[in-house]
């Protein structure tokens, strides 16, 4: 639970909120932030796990990218579902001059 034990929780001073989410493993977790700087104890409990599938599909499409016109990314685990075949593909240069487009701010940044 978010590095803090039931009884360090319970001993707290502080009012503790739980997050019941999925933690960001790439930044720390704004929520978390926003409520600790409101002097709110955090603790954050994942609900749900990921997994990607239908790997061996995507590989076998973007080996043949030359086919396509463009890649739309809909969602961050979009990108990271082609940035994790994508080592696997061997001329995977012309997978990097595909027109591509986004959606949403946070999808841009992936």
């Amino acid at each position: 639970m978010d590095g803090q034990s039931e009884h360090e929780l319970k001993a707290s001073s502080k009012e503790t909120v739980f997050l019941f989410k999925s933690p960001k493993e790439s930044e720390h977790d704004k929520f978390t932030e926003v409520l600790k700087h409101a002097g709110f104890a955090c603790a954050n409990i994942p609900v749900l796990s990921f997994q990607f599938v239908n790997q061996e599909d995507l590989k076998s499409n973007l080996s043949a990218i030359h086919l396509f016109s463009a890649i739309i990314f809909t969602s961050v685990r979009a990108v990271e579902a082609v940035k994790n075949v994508i080592q696997d593909i061997e001329d995977n240069l012309s997978i990097y001059n595909l027109q591509s487009f986004a959606v949403g701010h946070t999808t841009v940044e992936a």
